[in-house]
């Protein structure tokens, strides 16, 4: 599933090296025996292994990112992720150049991608996310998020 909005069609190129080597490694059969942390698939491309717990989605700010794009791939767990145009959303905070940060108070609506074991979803710099977010009782997540740079 990739959620974008039709005026953005032809703005992004998911053909592209970095999306195949991505989206190649998600096929990989060994993901959940990979150790937690970062790790650079190719250049251009950063690979964070994650392990947490989802929390309510009131609890959650959603996020966006201004020169990544976000795969979210789940092994393990059932999790929400609000999703929304970032356009006419209000700042929460100052964006941080040093991590591609800027957090967003909540809007009047917005959408909730739920993600079982082996869906992901591709985020744009566009998509404003909340990640995160429990599906009913928070549960423990095993979760792959690749950073593709634009």
């Amino acid at each position: 599933m990739v959620f974008e909005t039709i005026a953005n069609l032809d703005k992004h190129d998911l053909r592209n090296e970095k999306f195949k080597a991505s989206l190649a490694f998600l096929q990989r059969k060994d993901l959940a025996e990979l150790p937690l942390g970062n790790f650079e698939l190719v250049p251009g491309v950063v690979v964070q292994v994650q392990s947490y717990s989802t929390e309510p989605a009131a609890q959650i700010d959603f996020e966006t990112h201004d020169f990544h794009f976000d795969i979210h791939y789940v092994i393990e767990g059932l999790e929400g992720i609000g999703v929304v145009d970032r356009t006419g959303l209000t700042p929460k905070g100052e964006y941080n150049p040093a991590n591609d940060m800027a957090y967003w108070n909540e809007p009047a609506d917005s959408s909730m991608l739920i993600l079982h074991p082996g869906e992901y979803a591709i985020l744009a710099p566009e998509d404003a996310h909340k990640p995160h977010c429990a599906v009913g009782a928070p549960c423990t997540m095993r979760k792959i998020v690749i950073k593709v740079e634009v």
